[in-house]
């Protein structure tokens, strides 16, 4: 005869996915390439990646502005555009793995749980994965804010004064490179004013948009508490909850061993695919607004430059 603790189910302990993305067929993934939301966040993507054939043009163009600048801000364009590629790729896996999951739902047996906690990993890693790539794109859009501006020498001490650096092409000095930040965007927001040119107020527009979403500070908190403070465990698992066990009560603290259930990690795969996919349609709508506000104040700093060098 066994007791009723013999009769209940063991907690999954220890999950090891043995691959992170879901089983599903290439109709599936064409089926997500045909989305709106796909194909228009492809285009983007596509456009900021061939700014590649202008780097040698803007450099040979604008030997003024400064040497390597030009192409500099072209390279950074170029890889915004493969990083929005990437984070579109990954984001296309999250929506694999939600209809993969749909079709095919899990049992309550042990090992069917096991299963369910593996898809809920692999589906929240790919997602997070995405977060990675958007996060790391709206930092570099800081960057091409800040080195659009310094296309016009005449701000490098604005810069320097505001933001500490007046971005050196080339350097690999990390003081030299921005994060998007409040900090960042006030600084070159002051910058903007100052030169009292309407084309660096609409440059920096774009990064103040991104900035205030409310989407991406959400996105921004969840990277910073997976990499500085505690990622919390996935859903499926026994896992350790982020509050402590210890209850206050008066004078006396009690340890609360057995009778608290996981909960932390329940649905933050499905959370954090909305979320990523909310940001990347504003980074989209963004990059593309950027992308042609870099290319007209290049061309305005440019032309500038050849009119200073005229007989």
């Amino acid at each position: 005869m066994t007791n009723s603790q013999d009769q209940a189910p063991r907690p999954i302990v220890a999950v090891i996915p043995g691959r992170l993305a879901a089983s599903v067929s290439s109709e599936d993934v064409l089926a997500i390439q045909r989305q709106d939301w796909w194909q228009t966040a492809q285009e983007v993507a596509s456009d900021w990646q061939a700014v590649t054939v202008y780097a040698d043009f803007w450099e040979f163009g604008a030997p003024a502005i400064g040497y390597g600048r030009a192409h500099e801000l072209a390279g950074l364009l170029a890889s915004g555009g493969e990083q929005l590629a990437l984070a579109l790729a990954a984001l296309a896996e999250t929506e694999l793995w939600r209809a993969f999951r749909e079709a095919n739902p899990v049992d309550d047996s042990e090992q069917g749980k096991g299963r369910g906690a593996a898809h809920e990993m692999g589906h929240r890693a790919m997602a997070e994965l995405a977060s990675y790539y958007l996060l790391g794109i709206g930092h570099g859009l800081a960057n091409i804010t800040a080195r659009a501006m310094a296309l016009d020498s005449t701000l490098h001490p604005d810069l320097l004064d505001a933001l500490g650096t007046w971005c050196p092409p080339g350097s690999d000095d990390p003081k030299d490179w921005l994060s998007l930040n409040r900090d960042t965007a006030r600084a070159l927001r002051r910058v903007a004013r100052r030169s009292e040119r309407p084309a660096l107020e609409l440059l920096v527009e774009s990064i103040t948009t991104l900035l205030t979403d409310d989407d991406w500070q959400e996105l921004n908190r969840r990277r910073g508490a997976h990499y500085h403070r505690r990622r919390p465990q996935s859903a499926g698992v026994a896992g350790v909850p982020l509050a402590s066990p210890w209850v206050a009560s008066g004078m006396s603290m009690s340890l609360n061993v057995f009778g608290r259930e996981y909960t932390d990690g329940d649905g933050l795969a499905h959370d954090t695919s909305g979320l990523a996919r909310r940001v990347l349609a504003r980074l989209a709508v963004t990059m593309k607004t950027l992308r042609d506000r870099v290319m007209a104040t290049w061309q305005d700093v440019h032309d500038r430059a050849a009119d200073s060098q005229a007989p």
